[in-house]
């Protein structure tokens, strides 16, 4: 069933330019591709009454003159938005483009649907789909998926040189990024994204994990504070209630602490989840006996069954690169690489890459906890350029990362679920030069701080 839910105002194809970008991760190791909307407006016409003259034939008006015309200025958040979609309206008729800040005075309009624009709440009756809400006659606002990937990145923070938020959200734009992981609820950050479009995983803090399990009211102030004032221009995709905290003292307080925001979200379409390490599995090989730990299994299986029932994904850190120089001997690094060129069978399903191994390993633990209906979301994973000899060099970073993007692109899913696309989170978007640990763990960026790239990458 629908629930409430606005819409953003997408321009049509040709009229205003949909380079919404990747989603990045903020992490403490080191996010809705902007899916835009748009209004189907139906007109009805009535017939005049018999007698009356026939009036003129009408020149037929673009979708945003439709829109326009519909819009009651007085409700505008201010006057010179309300000015500039004046604007907008005449542009439209002319068959003029809208300018950039016509546009965003548009979707800020639009943002405000449930108290500005029909008066009161839309309720969608229908599903949700990945290219969006749809009645059951497919009559109600699709999103325009084309024009961004729907790769994400992680914006990581870790560092004491990286550039202003507000120039790291253009970087997304203009390089088409549409997702993006943040590792807790920055506020520079969330006034950055403000009506970019770009979807968003957000992380709750590790350390706030025990209060917000063991209480609702932290939990309402938690949303009141960092989602509720930016919900309608930010597309919030996920709540990573946790990051990589199981097995360990915190592992407890995750699933009551997801319980708790949940229901403080209300119907805002949000889902709740944990991010989780593949630390968490005791077998991980073959992929289809994959099976929680038993020092995990206690959190994990509640878990687990919790995300079947509220629909909601696994998040998963997936990295290959650990993996491989963890057992180079049984492991290859082309496999880890996606150019090996052999297949690892296992029963009647066949591996030529280490990722799509991993995960559906995750995927035959969740079957065995009884959860088969919980997807993974690859929260983060990446190689590094530097910092290990031959295996960390640009090359090899560059090989993975773009084998990963065209991998998750081709929509080809893994062999243990086919055709659905693995939605996956790239780590990290900068070098990140304070973080702790071995030298690798410095060199994970796509770019470096200067906003240079490490090596070329495309995300579409």
């Amino acid at each position: 069933m629908g629930v409430l839910r606005t819409l953003p105002l997408t321009p049509p194809h040709g009229k205003f330019p949909s380079n919404f970008g990747v989603a990045e991760c903020l992490s403490n190791r080191g996010g809705f591709v902007s899916k835009s909307s748009q209004f189907r407006v139906l007109a009805k016409t009535e017939k005049g009454e018999k007698g009356d003259k026939e009036e003129p034939k009408k020149t037929k008006q673009s979708l945003f003159s439709s829109v326009t015309e519909a819009l009651d200025f007085s409700q505008t958040r201010s006057a010179e938005d309300a000015l500039l979609i004046e604007d907008a309206r005449e542009a439209t008729k002319s068959g003029e483009r809208m300018s950039r800040e016509q546009y965003g005075a548009l979707r800020r309009k639009i943002g405000g649907t449930y108290k500005d624009f029909f008066k009161s709440y839309v309720d969608v009756d229908g599903q949700y789909v990945e290219e969006g809400w749809v009645d059951k006659t497919c009559k109600v606002c699709k999103k325009d998926t084309r024009g961004a990937s729907s790769i994400g990145v992680c914006y990581g923070m870790v560092a004491n040189n990286l550039p202003p938020p507000r120039e790291v959200i253009d970087m997304y734009t203009s390089n088409q990024i549409g997702r993006m992981r943040l590792y807790d609820p920055n506020l520079e950050a969330f006034e950055a994204l403000r009506n970019t479009g770009i979807e968003v995983l957000v992380g709750v803090r590790n350390e706030d994990l025990q209060q917000l399990a063991n209480s609702y009211s932290v939990a309402q102030n938690w949303v009141a504070t960092y989602i509720t004032p930016y919900s309608h221009q930010i597309p919030f995709r996920y709540i990573a209630v946790g990051n990589e905290v199981i097995p360990g003292d915190s592992a407890q307080y995750v699933l009551p602490a997801m319980k708790n925001l949940r229901n403080a979200l209300g119907n805002r379409g949000i889902k709740v989840s944990t991010s989780i390490a593949t630390s968490v599995l005791g077998v991980s090989y073959p992929p289809s006996a994959g099976a929680f730990s038993q020092d995990t299994m206690e959190y994990m299986v509640p878990i687990a069954r919790y995300l079947n029932s509220i629909g909601a994904p696994l998040l998963a850190n997936v990295y290959p690169y650990f993996a491989y120089i963890g057992d180079t001997i049984d492991i290859s690094l082309p496999y880890a690489l996606f150019v090996s060129g052999k297949v690892v069978t296992d029963g009647r399903l066949s591996y030529d890459n280490l990722f799509d191994s991993m995960v559906d390993a995750l995927h035959a633990a969740l079957e065995k906890a009884r959860a088969p209906k919980v997807q993974v979301v690859v929260s983060e994973t990446g190689w590094p350029s530097h910092g290990n000899g031959k295996v960390t060099t640009p090359a090899n970073a560059q090989i993975y990362n773009a084998n990963l993007i065209s991998h998750i692109l081709s929509s080809r899913g893994t062999p243990r679920w086919p055709g659905n696309s693995t939605e996956t989170y790239l780590f990290s978007m900068f070098n990140e030069n304070m973080k702790p640990g071995a030298a690798v763990e410095q060199h994970w960026g796509l770019f470096h701080p200067n906003k240079w790239p490490v090596y070329p990458i495309s995300f579409l």
